[in-house]
This record gives structure tokens, sequence and C-alpha cells, in this order.
């Protein structure tokens, strides 16, 4: 003005400073400051509360100083820039507090009704700026996660982007096993299980976990010590966000303090559970396709080794019948023509049955049950009762299997014992670590043959149909075991199934 007043604005208009700014001014909760750019150099008229709060200065010595020592951040020469600019100026600006901590501002400019001073407020955007950069970065997460090609893969990507985008330092992934009826750890953050070693499984109806899987509702649990449904009070946690991931399992992010979680906590955690929980579900269609196709693709292995078993092996016996027999009908004297064809087809008999075996058996286990091994071995040997041979028994283990391809196991392995180590064998069956052996006192398995006895067809001896041990290698794969061959005390075979 050029007499030198303030005019600013009220309900009525304008009406004449006399000292005092606008109330309005003081009150804001913003940081604002009132800048004169009327004299040689930028001055400072008046800053409010908030920005002395805010930067550290006195309301009162600020007063007629330079511009530039009030500013004093690295963005000053865009503050200056805009409230010097020709129209309301905005820019984004950071600044360091009194305390030392650097926070985002946006910053704005507003001419004091047509003066030569200026209003500059500052606007706290750190929250909101670092929204948007977690929006972005679980922008990005989501794609990762949409091109994870396993369940495991995705529960990883979860648990890493909730302790790096959202700071859930201490976090885990539980997902729901529902034949145990269970929420079971998947992964977890080294932060979680330097406090809690293993992670606990949660039994249903045993946490507030299990109230956030079952309600589908988020939780922020301020103080879980005080929650009817924590399942170990004397957990070294105080709060906790839990986050349901549909009928995949739950999202639990926890702190040693009371009171951690806000509701942006919440919101974004909400964001990125969506994202886990459309990744799993992706992830598992993927892998029933893929266990379809692997599954396909065995079957039509089975089917080429039938071809191969009805073009070859059962091929070769019936032959050598139709010569035996054409001999039979040549030779007056035709009983050992006679009993060789007898012997041709008892072999296409126990061909046709282990084939039989192995093509209604499959590869895969259904279900399980716990089963007795003495009480077994012992039903195997009282149908067999082999003239001479003995079977001693010192395990008294018991096993979850399917009881009758663990039968059908067991069946072949005393089968071959009795085959190769002859009439007066002796095989023991007893336990080893995690598991237990079946060894004979035969002739045994040569080293440069072990690796192949479990191939279909492999024979170890003329009589032997190349199946039996197969079959033991299948039963044994569709368990989840493993089993090897070695040399046992005696110089005879030692089968050794580790469970």
């Amino acid at each position: 003005m050029t007499d030198g007043t303030h005019w600013v604005a009220t309900d009525g208009g304008r009406s004449r400073d006399t000292g005092r700014l606008d109330p309005l001014f003081d009150v804001l909760p913003d940081p604002a400051v009132l800048v004169d750019f009327g004299t040689d150099e930028p001055r400072v008229r008046r800053i409010n509360d908030a920005f002395a709060r805010a930067f550290g200065h006195d309301t009162e010595s600020v007063v007629e100083e330079p511009l530039d020592e009030l500013l004093g951040s690295p963005s000053s020469e865009a503050v200056r820039g805009a409230l010097a600019g020709p129209a309301d100026g905005v820019c984004e600006v950071r600044r360091e507090t009194v305390e030392g901590r650097e926070r985002e501002y946006l910053f704005r400019r507003v001419r004091a009704d047509g003066s030569d001073q200026v209003y500059g407020l500052y606007t706290d955007i750190t929250e909101r700026t670092a929204h948007e950069a977690n929006l972005t970065a679980l922008h990005e997460t989501a794609r990762e996660l949409m091109a994870a090609e396993t369940t495991d893969e995705v529960v990883d990507i979860g648990v890493n982007a909730a302790r790096d985008v959202l700071g859930f330092e201490i976090n885990a992934i539980y997902r729901y096993d529902e034949e145990t009826d269970t929420l079971d750890p998947a992964a977890t953050t080294a932060r979680s299980r330097e406090l809690l070693g293993e992670p606990p499984s949660f039994p249903s109806g045993s946490s507030i976990a299990w109230r956030a899987f079952e309600t589908g509702d988020a939780v922020i649990c301020d103080d879980v010590r005080e929650d009817p449904d924590v399942f170990n009070p004397s957990t070294p946690f105080r709060s906790e966000l839990l986050l349901p991931l549909g009928d995949y399992g739950v999202l639990v992010a926890g702190s040693t303090e009371p009171a951690t979680f806000k509701p942006t906590d919440r919101s974004l955690g909400q964001v990125l559970a969506a994202n886990i929980q459309s990744g799993l579900q992706q992830a598992s269609r993927e892998e029933t396709l893929r266990e379809r196709e692997q599954a396909l693709a065995r079957q039509n292995e089975r089917l080429e080794e039938f071809a191969s078993i009805v073009s070859h092996d059962l091929r070769t016996p019936l032959d050598l019948a139709g010569a035996h027999l054409e001999l039979a009908a040549e030779d007056s004297q035709a009983s050992d023509h006679l009993d060789d064809v007898a012997a041709a087809h008892r072999r296409m008999s126990e061909l046709i049955d282990d084939v039989l075996t192995w093509a209604r058996e499959g590869d895969a286990v259904e279900s399980t049950e716990p089963v007795s091994l003495p009480a077994l071995l012992s039903a195997c040997w009282a149908d067999r009762q082999p003239d001479g041979a003995t079977l001693e028994i010192t395990t008294e283990r018991t096993v979850p299997a399917d009881r009758s391809r663990l039968r059908q196991l067991f069946d072949n392995l005393l089968d071959n014992a009795v085959t190769h180590a002859g009439p007066a064998a002796t095989i023991r069956v007893g336990d080893i670590d995690g598991g237990v052996y079946v060894a004979d006192d035969g002739p045994g398995i040569p080293p440069d043959e072990r690796d192949a006895i479990f191939d279909f067809g492999h024979a170890l001896a003329a009589e032997s149909t190349g199946f039996g041990l197969a079959i033991v290698g299948e039963i044994v794969e569709a368990h989840g075991w493993s089993i090897s061959v070695t040399e046992s005390e005696r110089g005879g075979a030692r089968f050794e199934i580790q469970f």
C-alpha cells in the first residue's frame, strides 16, 4: 500500500490493520510466514506459533529479519521462487524440523490482498507422500505376486513386502491346513524368529489370529495381553495387526510396544493382503494344473511301459510256449515240452499279476492309517510259510501308511529274499534311525546293479518278473519315503526304508 498501511480481508471486505494480523493467521495448524517484498530485500513480517514450534524460531525475534535467514533449508530456492512468483505458487519441499527430522511439505503462496506482502503456508505431507510411495510399491508387489509360480513363493514375497514396504519388521503368514484344522506358519521374518524361535501353529479357535481368519475382518489389537483370545499370555508382543487372506490364512504383524498400529497401517495392510490372496489363488490353480500335467505325463509313461510289457515280456514266454506245443505235437514223448509250456504259462500269470498290481495301484496314496509293522509282517509271513526259511522281527514300529500297499511292499521284499537267498534263508527286519531294514543272507546284489533294481523289467534272476522291486520302489515313492540297498552283515541284500 502507498501509505504503508497493511490491509487484511474480513467478512465485510477490507479493513485497516492497526498492527494486529488476522487472528486466523495465529491459530493456523500449519506453519505460516508473512513476507514483505516491498523493501530492498524480502523481510519477514510475522510467523505463527506453528511455524515457531516446527522450525525452532522465536515469533518476535524473526520480525524484520531477511527471508533467507528464516528459510535456511535445502529447498529455500524453491520456496523463494514460489513466494516471489507473479502468481500464487505451489511447490513440494523438504525441511528439517526442530527435532532434526526431515519432513515433506507442500508450500503454497497466497498474496495478501494486493499488497507487496505474501503469505507462505507449509502443509506437512510426509504421511501422504509415504502413503503414495507405499501404494506404488504395493502395485509393484502385486505384479510380483501374480507372477509367482508356487504358493511358497507367494508367501515369501508377501512377508518381505510387509517388512520392506509397510515397515512391519515382525510379521508372518499363516496358512490354513484343512486336514488338521490349524493355522500353520508358512513364512516369517528373521526378526520374528529372533523373538519367537519356531512360530507355533494355532489350533481352531485358539487365538486372535483365528478370530481374524474366521470373521474375515482385519484386527488391530493395541495390547494382546489384555485380549481374551490371546494364545500365549506371556508373548513378547504387545500389539498386533491381523489381516485375513480369505480361505488361505492370515498375515500377522506384531510389535513389542503397545498401540503401535494405526488405521493407515490397516488400510495399506489390507491392500497387501488382498494382493497376497489373489497371488495364492492363482498359484494354487497353477500348482493344480502342473500336478495334473505331471500325473498325465506319468500316466503316459505307464501306458508306454505297459505297451512294452505286452509287446516283449509277455510275448516272449507266449512264443516259447507256442514253440514247445509245436514240438509236443510232433513228439510222442511230449512231457518235457509240456512242462516247459506250463512253466511259460506260470511266468505269464506272474507277469500279469504284477502288471495288474502296478497298473491298478498307481503312484499316489490317497489316505493313511497307523499300521503296526510287527503285525503286518507276521501276517505276510503266515501266508507264505516257506519251508526252511526264517523271519526274525525286531522292530516295534508303527507307521502311517496305506495298509494294503504297505502289505504289498513287504510281500514283495520277502518274496525277493526267499527267491534269491534260497529256501533256508534267514530274513531279518529291524529298526534303523528313522526307518526299518529288511536283510537276508543270500548272495546279495552286485554294486553295479543296485541303482537299477527298482526299474521296471530289471530282473535279478531268471525266475523273476522284474516287477516286484519296481513295485516296492513305487509304493515307497507314493508315501513320500525313500529306499536304498546295500550289503547285509551276512553278505546278502539289505533294503533300508526311511519313513
